[in-house]
């Protein structure tokens, strides 16, 4: 189970590296979290919060292991998140050829179509964004429907665990994570 798992989360490596410009641990970490919490997709992680947001550490170790099996390669490497500012971070690339056996691999394939428009309509989503505003969108979303903490709260709450974030970061931050959900709800309905 555990390598049909590893065989999923190389795909959604694949579409990852394709929507986000950089998809290192922390914009992984997010994705798969937005995936399984508002798209539905469940790929089997638990989450609970931390400093940078919602984290699994079985993701973490996944994608360790992915690595270790060869599944997928993984670097760092240095960026520049904003001008001026050079940051480093990891990097994937997903090997073309799964070490897998074939049982797993047909196995991780019946449960890939019946998630795959999922994870393109999670990428579609994040298209572009950065892993500052994954941790924020990610970090609203646990708030909100995770600690459940009062609509009319969540600002101040977010900025008190991260000072780093304004009133215009959360207001934003909630403006894309209402459009996540509402192309959740929509993606829900065409399935129906």
């Amino acid at each position: 189970e555990r390598f049909q798992r590893l065989e999923l989360l190389a795909r959604v490596i694949e579409k990852g590296t394709q929507s986000l410009p950089w998809c290192g641990n922390v914009a992984l970490q997010k994705l798969v979290y937005l995936l399984q919490n508002v798209f539905g997709a469940n790929l089997g992680y638990q989450y609970g919060l931390h400093h940078l947001g919602p984290y699994s550490a079985e993701l973490a170790d996944d994608i360790g292991m992915g690595a270790s099996a060869r599944r997928w390669e993984s670097w760092s490497e240095s960026f520049e998140p904003a001008k001026g500012m050079v940051a480093t971070g990891w990097h994937f690339q997903v090997k073309k050829n799964s070490p897998f056996p074939k049982p797993v691999r047909q196995a991780s394939e019946q449960e890939w179509m019946r998630i795959c428009h999922k994870v393109d309509a999670a990428c579609a989503e994040v298209q572009g964004m950065n892993s500052r505003d994954l941790e924020l969108v990610a970090t609203l979303h646990y708030l909100r429907h995770v600690q459940q903490v009062a609509e009319d709260q969540l600002s101040e709450v977010l900025i008190a665990l991260k000072p780093k974030f304004d009133f215009q970061d959360v207001k934003s931050g909630l403006e894309r994570l209402n459009r996540m959900e509402e192309a959740s709800r929509r993606l829900g309905s065409r399935a129906a």
